[in-house]
């Protein structure tokens, strides 16, 4: 076979092998067999030809992707065919079929401690009305000393958060101190003149010394003199510590003690009655110095999580700061007068109040004079007066 024959044969073996048809054949025929096939040499009538399977055969590179696309197909077929139970996505993963089961399986909710409901409300308005009472304890005795009557109109309150939260900012709004501002050019001192021509010199153009670009100069864009401070009326305050006392009672973290008196001067002692109470994170209240004894006040001073006050600076945050609020008997009395709505107030009553608002009513003939004598005669003189000038009148 002539060189250019052998040639073209090559080329369409090639180019066969390239693109094959048909189905998959098993012939043992490689590539490299088929082109030394096509290359032998001479016109021996006996040396082995190329037949169309040959030429349809595919490469040897090719037969793993070919099996990998037969073997996909099949198991395509067979999930079509029979259809096992679905995948579950998770392991625990259970539908109910009504809602009564589905009630059954979903787990309750359980509120955080911060987030649990509060106690419910008095049953009857008899209730709200009737004046709690709470035993009186010993700090340093298991027995009672008797018991107290808190007043109703004090610790009777409804829970009402959107107050305690107000109540709260408020607080810690004021207690921000007000932004430091910046000087402007404005505020620095210097001259308003400018510094140098604006053209001539070949420099940068600059104006006067006071400009935010020069060193030393008046800030552009600082902060300016801001106040946090926010305003909160004083009914709405009472009715907030009013609020956070009536739901300390509730939930039992209220406590009344006869006296705050320490033999001595010892904190530990002190620090283990207060625990052995159950008191380790609480609010001592007392209503003046009288009310408690310096050996109790060095004794407590030192213990973590336990804050002594006065009645006076007792305030919705330091109440909820801490879990108990411990107070003395006079330290309740005092604490619900400054805390009452007014103008119920033991020390004046609503007349009293009212005609501090009251205009008088001018006096009449019929009813007595409150100034005194001197708006009568002040009336008589006028009167008199009159009557001069109605003679002088006659007379002319």
């Amino acid at each position: 076979m002539a060189p250019r024959l052998v040639a073209c044969v090559g080329f369409a073996a090639r180019r066969a092998v390239a693109a094959p048809r048909g189905p998959l054949a098993s012939s043992s025929v490689s590539r490299s067999r088929l082109l030394s096939t096509t290359t032998s040499g001479g016109g021996d009538s006996d040396s082995t030809t190329m037949t169309d399977a040959d030429i349809a055969a595919p490469r040897t590179n090719q037969l793993p992707r070919l099996a990998r696309e037969a073997a996909n197909k099949r198991a395509a077929a067979n999930r079509r065919q029979v259809r096992g139970p679905p995948v579950s996505v998770l392991p625990n993963l259970t539908l109910a079929e009504s809602m009564e089961q589905l009630e059954t399986l979903v787990e309750p909710f359980r509120p955080p401690k911060w987030l649990e409901p509060p106690a419910p409300a008095a049953a009857s308005v008899a209730e709200l009305l009737t004046d709690p009472v709470v035993p009186v304890r010993r700090l340093f005795d298991t027995e009672d000393a008797g018991v107290f009557s808190l007043p109703h109109a004090i610790f009777r309150e409804p829970l009402r958060l959107d107050l305690l939260n107000r109540y709260v900012k408020w607080q810690r709004a004021n207690w921000r101190p007000p932004s430091r501002p910046a000087k402007t050019r404005s505020d620095k001192r210097g001259s308003g003149r400018k510094i140098r021509p604006q053209k001539g010199t070949g420099q940068a153009r600059m104006g006067n010394n006071r400009s935010p670009s020069r060193k030393g100069s008046g800030k552009a864009h600082g902060p300016t003199l801001r106040d946090w401070a926010q305003s909160m009326n004083r009914q709405e305050r009472r009715l907030a510590m009013r609020v956070v006392l009536s739901q300390k009672l509730r939930e039992g973290r209220l406590h009344v003690i006869e006296e705050m008196a320490a033999p001595q001067i010892r904190t530990k002692e002190v620090a283990i009655a207060l625990k052995a109470k159950g008191w380790d994170d609480c609010l001592l209240v007392h209503a003046d110095d009288a009310d408690r004894n310096d050996e109790f006040y060095l004794s407590m001073r030192n213990i973590p999580r336990i804050d002594l006050t006065n009645q006076i600076g007792v305030t919705v945050y330091k109440t909820l700061k801490r879990e108990h609020i411990v107070l003395t008997r006079r330290a309740v009395s005092e604490l619900s007068e400054r805390v009452a709505k007014w103008p119920a107030r033991p020390w004046k009553s609503v007349s009293e109040v009212l005609n501090g608002h009251r205009l008088v009513s001018l006096p009449t003939s019929s009813t007595p004079n409150p100034f005194g004598q001197s708006t009568s005669k002040a009336r008589g003189a006028v009167a008199d007066e009159d009557d001069d000038v109605d003679d002088d009148d006659d007379d002319d």
